[in-house]
């Protein structure tokens, strides 16, 4: 095994992974299920590289904080008000931080590392699933961010809710469950 060349590696998806929390709590709430599987994922990371001798790096993760924050600032049509642009553009960011992460476990598990308490094939089905519910979220956010106004009319004219509606949906899980854990899907009725 290539000691250096390993840490170096986890010490990279370590710092995304700090960012990509950090987006995740933002865009979905930090109460959301996805984000707090988010945060456990990061946890599991964090336990990976104790059991490899693999320290953090401070300087990596406050730059991907930064650039995290800075994200933020991007025009997206409106200045003083959250366009609904955002929230696809977070959205998809965050189906690529998903991926690099289902990239980790897979690149793991194909070392063949021996790490104690860690279930690398779990991970991998949770990053995949955690995948098909963030991409539900983008297509949903997608129809209402891109959905046609008549001018004048009071709904977009193919029948989506608005997306200035002032009394958004509240977060309930649909009928669908999400991969074989039997976790909801809440890809229905999320603000946007």
């Amino acid at each position: 095994m290539n000691e250096r060349l390993l840490g170096i590696y986890l010490r990279d998806h370590h710092a995304a992974s700090a960012g990509g929390l950090a987006l995740a709590r933002r865009a979905l709430g930090p109460y959301h299920p996805l984000a707090k599987q988010i945060a456990r994922d990061r946890q599991a990371l964090e336990n990976v590289m104790r059991q490899l001798g693999a320290e953090s790096s401070t300087m990596r993760v406050g730059i991907v904080l930064v650039a995290e924050r800075v994200g933020r600032l991007k025009f997206n049509g409106r200045i003083l008000k959250r366009s609904p642009l955002t929230r696809v553009v977070e959205l998809e960011t965050l189906i690529v931080g998903v991926r690099g992460k289902e990239a980790l476990w897979t690149a793991l598990r194909r070392a063949a590392l021996s790490l104690r308490g860690i279930d690398l094939d779990a991970l991998i089905e949770s990053a995949r699933a955690q995948g098909r519910e963030l991409d539900e979220l983008r297509l949903g956010a997608a129809a209402r961010a891109f959905a046609r106004f008549d001018r004048g009319a009071e709904a977009p004219i193919n029948g989506d809710a608005m997306v200035s509606d002032p009394d958004p949906p509240v977060l309930e899980p649909s009928s669908r469950a999400s991969g074989s854990s039997g976790r909801a899907n809440y890809s229905r009725g999320w603000p946007g």
